[in-house]
Parts: structure tokens; C-alpha cells; sequence
């Protein structure tokens, strides 16, 4: 790399990190005083809520720090006559952008590379420990439609992947053929491990002297492959944070169940 590209890059990333570190201090000062009221007596839980929201600050603060990076270290050569000097040296002005611009190209990457982990999540944790004291809140009496299923539980824990009380409900068209109930759920390789589980089959054709209801009890039923729990809480709940990962499995999971899928489209897009 030419010295000059390597001396530009470097007064672009200084000033970058320079108003991103100080953007961010400045959105989670103005965010602290406003929900200061609201904070957990934990001190545990204070110094959460500040990392998390100086994470959820990156969303907002990092195309900023981008920009005014860039306007700054121009206006930095100008003023110290390096701007001119590398023109009079034949550098074009194109040859100058391009150092910035792949910093600012690698940083976008990565940022859109953390949103497919649950770095996506941050707002909503810290919305939770003001709100709940804790990270992780649990959703309440769910009731989907999936593969054909009617699906109802009680109550999900999304980051431990549990389920009390789940309910299945296999239909054909207006007729009930199944139900399974299980006390209580685990997300296991991909699937639900359904705990104390009951199946109740419904005869096709009730007549008088043919079989009837067939139930079974087994020790341990996997049912309900890929849908996740993340893809659970994000159609139960209103406004739930999810990574890129997390929409794309929403949207191929709901894909063919007749449910709009432009919000989370949006969400997608805004993300990638």
C-alpha cells in the first residue's frame, strides 16, 4: 500500500473512532437520564443495561461516525495543506476516497455480520431489565398456525428454549384429526422434545362397534422440526428483536401459512 493511502486511512479511522466512541457516550448518557427513574437497584443489572445500550447505540451512531469521519479529515488536510499537497504530488481525488471508503466498507460488514448474532438483541435485553429486571421475558398464551397445525402455549421462554404446556392440534381442513399435549417442552436438535407427551387420535369415521379413540402415551416425542423458538416469540410478540438469521427463519416457516410477511421483510432489509 502507498504511504499516502496508508497516512489517509489512518486520519479517517482516528477521526471515525474518535465520534463513534463519543457519539455513543453521548446517546447512553441522554438514554440513562432519561429511564434513570425506571433502573434496577442492582448494580449488576445497571452495568448490563449500560453495555447493552451502548450496543444498541451502534445502530444509529455507527453511519453517522462514518459520514462525519470522511468530512472531518478532509477539512483536516485542508486546513494543514496536506489536500493540497497530494494533489500537487498527481494523487487524484479518487485515489484519496478509496482508503476511506474500504474502512468504511470492512466496518459495515462487520456491522451487518453482528446482526446475525444476538448482538440484534440488545435494545430489546435492555428494555427488559427496565422494565422486567431481567434480560429475558416470557411469552404467554400462544396460539399459531404451522405445517397445518394449530399450535397453543402456554408460556415460552425464548433464550432457554422452553415451553410449558404445549398444545398441537392436527386438522384436516374442519375436521380434528390429532391433538398431542405435553406438560412441558425443550428445543433439542432442531425440534421440540415434548415431555409427559399424550397423543389422542380421532377416528376418521364414527360409527357404532368401529375403534375409537386411539391414545398413546410416549416417554419422549420430537415434533415440530425447525420452528424455533425465536420464531415463535417473533409472531406472538409485537416489536421483538431478531437477527437476520432469526427472519429468514420466520419467513420460510410462515411462508405458506397465509400470515403478511412485509414487516418482517422490512426488518430484513433494514438489517442486512
Amino acid at each position: 500500500m502507498n504511504l499516502y493511502a496508508r497516512y489517509v486511512g489512518w486520519l479517517y479511522f482516528k477521526y471515525f473512532a474518535i465520534l463513534f466512541i463519543a457519539l455513543t457516550l453521548f446517546y447512553v448518557g441522554i438514554d440513562i437520564l432519561t429511564n434513570l427513574k425506571d433502573m434496577p437497584a442492582s448494580a449488576n443489572l445497571k452495568l448490563l443495561y449500560f453495555g447493552l445500550t451502548s450496543l444498541t447505540a451502534v445502530n444509529y451512531v455507527l453511519p453517522l461516525a462514518l459520514i462525519f469521519a470522511l468530512i472531518t479529515s478532509k477539512f483536516s488536510m485542508i486546513r494543514s495543506n496536506e489536500l493540497v499537497s497530494f494533489y500537487a504530488l498527481g494523487i487524484d481525488k479518487n485515489r484519496l476516497i478509496k482508503p476511506p471508503f474500504y474502512i468504511a466498507l470492512a466496518i459495515t460488514f462487520i456491522y451487518v455480520g453482528l446482526n446475525f448474532t444476538p448482538f440484534a438483541y440488545s435494545y430489546e435485553y435492555a428494555r427488559n431489565i427496565v422494565k422486567l429486571s431481567h434480560l429475558s421475558r416470557t411469552s404467554s398464551d400462544i396460539f399459531l398456525k404451522f405445517e397445518g397445525k394449530f399450535i397453543y402455549i402456554d408460556s415460552l421462554s425464548p433464550i432457554s428454549g422452553e415451553a410449558k404446556d404445549v398444545r398441537i392440534f392436527d386438522v384436516n381442513g374442519s375436521d380434528l384429526r390429532a391433538a398431542t399435549f405435553g406438560r412441558s417442552a425443550r428445543f433439542v436438535d432442531d425440534a421440540w422434545l415434548l415431555k409427559e407427551a399424550k397423543i389422542v387420535n380421532l377416528p376418521q369415521n364414527i360409527k357404532l362397534g368401529e375403534k375409537g379413540l386411539d391414545i398413546k402415551t410416549p416417554s419422549g416425542l420430537k415434533t415440530l422440526e425447525g420452528f424455533k423458538p425465536k420464531t415463535i416469540e417473533s409472531a406472538s410478540a409485537e416489536n421483538s428483536a431478531i437477527t437476520i438469521s432469526d427472519a429468514v427463519d420466520y419467513i420460510l416457516a410462515f411462508k405458506d401459512e397465509g400470515i403478511g410477511l412485509n414487516s418482517t421483510k422490512t426488518t430484513l432489509y433494514n438489517l442486512a
